[in-house]
């Protein structure tokens, strides 16, 4: 399997509306629902986050409990230049700036920063779904 057959299979969701509405509202990440009706799942896209949007009950049957993001912004998800990242310490933070290749730090960190900030805001990833 290849690098783009396994993208192909994942998808990209949240379960806090929160932070759903955030990352749209500062980093324009485009979002939907699935709805379950008579067997039939359909995409409901969210394209104003008002107040009747952020009560969607996950606990009513015909509603998913996650917020999926459309292919078209994943990009959005890829490390870019000047993100920093921070990894949590007992004995404090430790901090790496991605230089566009890869994160850049006085240590090595071998796994994904704890906390992400892109352009001095907090920037959340999204959980990951096989198909």
């Amino acid at each position: 399997m290849n690098f783009w057959e396994v993208r192909m299979s994942k998808r990209y969701y949240y379960t806090c509306p929160i932070k759903t509405a955030y990352m749209n509202h500062e980093f324009g990440v485009i979002t939907y629902v699935e709805l379950s009706i008579e067997s039939e799942i359909y995409k409901y896209f969210i394209k104003d986050w008002n107040h009747r949007e952020l009560k969607l009950d996950p606990k009513e049957k015909h509603y998913r409990d996650k917020y999926y993001v459309v292919k078209e912004s994943e990009h959005i998800f890829e490390p870019k230049k000047g993100d920093e990242g921070r990894w949590l310490r007992p004995i404090g933070a430790h901090y790496a700036n991605h230089n566009g290749e890869q994160w850049v730090s006085a240590g090595i960190e071998p796994n994904p920063p704890e906390i992400i900030m892109r352009n001095e805001k907090q920037f959340f990833m999204p959980e990951v779904e096989n198909d």
